[in-house]
């Protein structure tokens, strides 16, 4: 192998390294995600909900084409809130609310999840999270989510429509939290 050859191999190696650091790359930390933006309840206070209760979220359209999307997501919300934030709450719990006074109802609808082609992109997922409160079961806050990746080919990206399920899941326990008085 000449010097120029291992020259450009080196180039195309560290190229390969910086792009891969660079793009594709997230934490799913439910602790550094961002917040979602409410449609309904913008400064919601929930300190007085000692238990969450996480609903599977409807799948409300269609477009969904894996009806085990909602359990799954509601599952992954629970987690977070349960393990991301220390004692948040003093029970999370998954499955139907008991109707107390001090529970908090979390829930929502899948209206799009697309799985797309790995390293091709396509993949989609949104919907809207609820909070109701558990004892008349009015709704406290309301935020849509959205995310997705268009079509090209990323040899890189290590996203994908299960990523961004997960990343959805760290933004709602992340607005859960800080509503909860979590900083």
């Amino acid at each position: 192998m000449s010097a120029q050859q291992a020259r450009v191999i080196t180039l195309v190696i560290l190229v390969g390294t910086a792009v891969a650091l660079t793009t594709g790359c997230s934490t799913n930390s439910p602790t550094n995600a961002s917040p979602l933006k409410p449609t309904i309840g913008s400064g919601v206070d929930l300190t007085k909900y000692q238990v969450a209760t996480v609903v599977a979220f409807d799948v409300t359209s269609t477009k969904v084409k894996d009806p085990a999307v909602g359990v799954r997501f509601a599952k992954e919300i629970a987690w977070k809130l349960q393990y991301g934030f220390g004692a948040l709450f003093k029970e999370v719990r998954q499955g139907q609310p008991t109707g107390r006074a001090n529970e908090l109802i979390v829930t929502g609808g899948i209206s799009k999840y697309v799985r797309g082609l790995q390293n091709v992109g396509g993949w989609s997922f949104e919907g809207n999270l609820t909070l109701k409160d558990g004892a008349d079961g009015h709704v406290l806050f309301s935020a849509p989510f959205q995310h997705g990746q268009i079509m090209t080919f990323t040899v890189f990206d290590n996203s994908s429509a299960e990523g961004l399920e997960a990343k959805a899941a760290s933004e709602a326990a992340n607005t859960i939290a800080r509503a909860k008085g979590w900083h």
